[in-house]
């Protein structure tokens, strides 16, 4: 059965029963919801977010027109699945996204590639693709670093390093996000030297409250670049996903949740990116007809060294792993009522 229950921020959930009455870990299905909202502005063709003649928005006799803007903190963005947009130099600021084409980030000539960044103050969805920029090479034939994404469905979010990497606080409730596609970070761009590292993987960082990977779903850093020659591969990158900014939530995970794997080098590889999943009071690893899969990077291979497989941290009250693969190198886990 599917029980109506009344949630902590006053909206209705639902809770699956078995049959004896016990509850069943969640699906995920509560956290669709920006693709539930009526849109404001949704894409009209190929093109980049910030051109205006890529949007379209509704007139007042309920046609679709060309947009003579670009969309606001007060819009419900609809991408559509035939659509592939490239996004902005700076952050994106929306009420909602529902993406269901191609959202990639921009590149930057022989630079590291502009960031993703979408802010969201009600909820994201994610059906289709959602791309950091790939790393290129500079003109030392050195790698650069591929794009990173930052999906946040929040306000006033605060950072402070923890671990040799970040984490993250709001004083105002964040949103769920829903992500059925692929979120993933820009892979690093390749070397010819033997004097420098190849790029590293982009960050993929996910933060809401009540975040859901559904079957199917993949969130993953980008990979670290291969060294042709004796240098180094890159690093891969970082994974963060969480489910409690902001207050109490779930963080579902039924899909792939991976760090970024290392590229290879001539002589030592890059090491894999961490992944963290953190949430307050519930982390389910819940596999639907195949198994999930929470993994940091792996190393890249070498000659004489290969990379460090990276580090998984798992920070919840508690956690329910079904069908579930965990694979790492150290794996850290903190749970308990005084988290």
């Amino acid at each position: 059965s599917n029980e109506p229950v009344a949630a902590r921020d006053g909206r209705e959930e639902r809770v699956s029963l078995d049959g004896t009455g016990a509850a069943l870990p969640p699906d995920g299905s509560n956290s669709e919801r920006a693709c539930n909202l009526a849109p404001t502005i949704k894409s009209g063709k190929k093109g980049e977010w910030s051109s205006p003649d890529t949007w379209l928005i509704e007139d007042s006799s309920g046609n679709w027109v060309i947009s003579s803007r670009i969309p606001n903190e007060n819009d419900v963005v609809s991408i559509q699945d035939t659509h592939q947009i490239t996004g902005a130099i700076s952050e994106v600021n929306v009420k909602a996204l529902c993406n269901k084409g191609t959202l990639k980030g921009k590149k930057n000539g022989t630079s590291k590639p502009h960031a993703l960044k979408i802010y969201a103050t009600d909820s994201v969805s994610n059906h289709g693709s959602i791309q950091g920029a790939k790393g290129t090479m500079d003109s030392s034939s050195c790698g650069v670093g591929g794009g990173d994404v930052i999906l946040i469905v929040g306000q006033e979010v605060r950072k402070k390093g923890k671990n040799g990497d970040w984490w993250y606080s709001s004083r105002q409730s964040g949103g769920p996000i829903y992500n059925k596609g692929i979120i993933q970070g820009g892979d690093g761009g390749m070397s010819f030297s033997d004097s420098c590292t190849a790029g590293k993987g982009g960050n993929v960082t996910v933060l809401g409250r009540n975040t859901a990977n559904v079957e199917n779903g993949v969130i993953k850093a980008g990979r670290g670049g291969k060294n042709y020659k004796s240098g180094q591969g890159g690093d891969g990158g970082l994974t963060q996903v969480w489910g409690k900014l902001g207050g109490r939530g779930y963080l579902i995970n039924r899909g792939d949740i991976n760090g970024g794997d290392g590229g290879d080098g001539g002589l030592r590889g890059g090491k894999g990116g961490n992944l963290w999943l953190v949430s307050l009071p519930d982390v389910y690893l819940n596999g639907g007809r195949s198994s999930s899969h929470n993994s940091p990077g792996k190393g890249g291979n070498g000659s004489s060294r290969s990379g460090k497989k990276g580090r998984l941290t798992i920070e919840p009250n508690s956690i329910s792993i079904t069908n579930a693969t965990i694979e790492s190198g150290d794996v850290s886990i903190h749970g308990g009522s005084d988290w």
